[in-house]
């Protein structure tokens, strides 16, 4: 049967101007996180590409609004009455609406599924990882996947253990001299490999001034804390007379020394980085440093390279943490790289982090083996001296280096492996804590 216009119309401008409407096989709509239970073979589709469609072309059509079924056509849509102003139609892929598209030559079954955590991309940094290909890193670390859904019996609901060390609401404190805060659980982008995957980044939530007060007091009587650090979500996507006035709150802290903000804002919305907000840091009170997130060199980019000489020359101190990948930078040639380009443009990698067991993020993760030898050979390669590689230990104590953690048992179940580690330091229950590892 043919649509008519207006709701066709109505159906594609309201699922947000995803540029892909189809995906690959078994993960249609990746941008807005919907994927079909029993998908045929399709190939990906941009919006431009709808041009393509003929009078006997035919596609199956479901879109849903704030996870209810708002339309749902099983027959075909005569795809010749899309208007052309929906074919350049941009803008950022948001959660409120998803879209299912695929071309076929028969009916489709479709049956959308919410991923439990939402995809989001600024367009910028989406238009930049389309550029790099279909196998491109940054797509991987963006888009959902139906693997993320499936069972994953070795992964914790709070990876890091930072509820065992939060003496108040939004503050973590796993060191004696320094503090984290949770400002907001909003992002500007949404790493699929998150280790607070457990926190939805769609369900707004911030700290609030009564919190920020009671935490100001607890630094305030805990003279050995002499950094505050922020983080989230993402800090930046507080406006910056918000932010402003946390920085002010914690600076005038006599014992404070120096305030750290974690964000991946010059990587992923670099535009964020702006005379305005250039101001804030340089007001805080006291020195400020940003620690980057960039997991891959292809994420440095002209854009990119300007936020960072923006924030140098409002002398912002700049240092990075990656997380180690499968499948996107587990290759020592591709840290390197990174690390190498990143300390050209002045920012000092701290830490190479083994990927956290969160729910849901297991196909990034690697085994302990394999990180320790692609952290071997990049000692060997690298042109720069390689950060330490850490594991944040699951009972709250913190980072440790993984060549400390030693393997004291193995079970096997058929064709998987379990190799259980145990970490030199004592955990927060007084024994070390130990850490299964999972061979395929």
């Amino acid at each position: 049967m043919t649509v008519g216009v207006q709701v066709l119309h109505l159906a594609l401008f309201e699922a947000g101007g995803s540029e892909h409407v189809a995906g690959a096989v078994g993960a249609v709509d990746l941008h807005a996180g919907y994927h079909v239970a029993k998908p045929a073979a399709v190939h990906r589709l941009t919006l431009a590409g709808l041009r393509e469609f003929k009078t006997h072309d035919e596609i199956g059509l479901a879109v849903y609004f704030q996870f209810k079924p708002l339309l749902e056509l099983t027959n075909f849509v005569h795809v010749e009455i899309l208007p052309d102003f929906l074919l350049s139609y941009s803008g950022l892929v948001n959660n409120r609406f998803r879209l299912i598209c695929q071309r076929g030559d028969s009916p489709l079954l479709l049956s959308g599924k919410k991923f439990l955590f939402p995809a989001f991309w600024p367009p910028e940094y989406l238009g930049h990882a389309n550029s790099l290909g279909v196998e491109s890193p940054l797509l991987r670390i963006g888009n959902p996947s139906p693997e993320e859904e499936e069972e994953d019996p070795e992964s914790f609901p709070d990876p890091t253990g930072e509820s065992k060390v939060s003496p108040l609401p939004f503050l973590f404190r796993k060191y004696p001299d320094r503090v984290l805060i949770l400002l907001t659980s909003r992002c500007f982008f949404y790493c699929r490999f998150c280790f607070r995957r457990g926190n939805p980044p769609g369900e707004s939530r911030e700290v609030s001034q009564a919190g920020l007060r009671a935490i100001q007091d607890y630094v305030a009587k805990n003279g050995e804390i002499g950094e505050v650090i922020f983080s989230g979500g993402d800090p930046l996507t507080l406006g910056n007379t918000q932010l402003e006035e946390v920085l002010r709150l914690f600076a005038r802290v006599e014992t404070v020394k120096r305030l750290r903000i974690h964000t991946r804002a010059p990587v992923v919305f670099p535009e964020r980085i702006d005379a305005d907000l250039l101001a804030v840091l340089t007001r805080a009170g006291k020195p400020v440093e940003v620690v980057l997130h960039a997991v891959h060199p292809s994420e440095i980019r002209p854009s990119f390279e300007d936020a960072l000489l923006k924030l140098r020359r409002a002398d912002v101190a700049l240092g990075n943490q990656t997380v180690l990948l499968k499948g996107v930078n587990d290759r020592p040639e591709v840290l390197d790289e990174l690390f190498y380009r990143l300390g050209e443009l002045g920012v000092d990698t701290r830490y190479l982090h083994h990927t956290d067991r969160a729910p849901g993020n297991k196909r990034f993760r690697l085994t302990i083996p394999s990180g320790l030898a692609a952290h071997s050979r990049l000692s060997v390669i690298s042109r720069t001296e390689a950060p330490p590689y850490v594991i944040d230990l699951p009972d709250g104590s913190g980072k440790v280096p993984v060549s400390s953690l030693s393997p004291v048992a193995e079970e096997r179940a058929g064709a998987l492996r379990r190799t259980r580690y145990r970490s030199p330091l004592p955990g927060l229950c007084g024994a070390g804590f130990e850490w299964w590892d999972i061979f395929g």
